[in-house]
């Protein structure tokens, strides 16, 4: 590991991962710098899941609603 010097730079922060690595000596090695959001990692179950959840939701407010207009809540 090097030496701190009393200044810490990005620079330092990125290099020390890569000496740890073995790779501080690799002129042709390839880095991402842009990176971009694919998604949350839902599985398709998970998904029907928060559907059905979504729709009870929608039903139990709706069926409140009509309650309520019709007098019958709170009785």
């Amino acid at each position: 590991m090097p030496e701190f010097s009393g200044e810490l730079t990005y620079a330092a922060l990125r290099a020390e991962p890569a000496h740890h690595m073995g790779r501080a000596d690799t002129p042709d090695a390839v880095t991402e710098r842009q990176w971009r959001y694919v998604g949350s990692g839902r599985t398709p179950g998970a998904a029907l899941m928060a559907v059905g959840i979504a729709d009870d939701l929608a039903e139990s407010r709706r069926l409140g609603l009509e309650a309520r207009q019709e007098g019958e809540w709170g009785r």
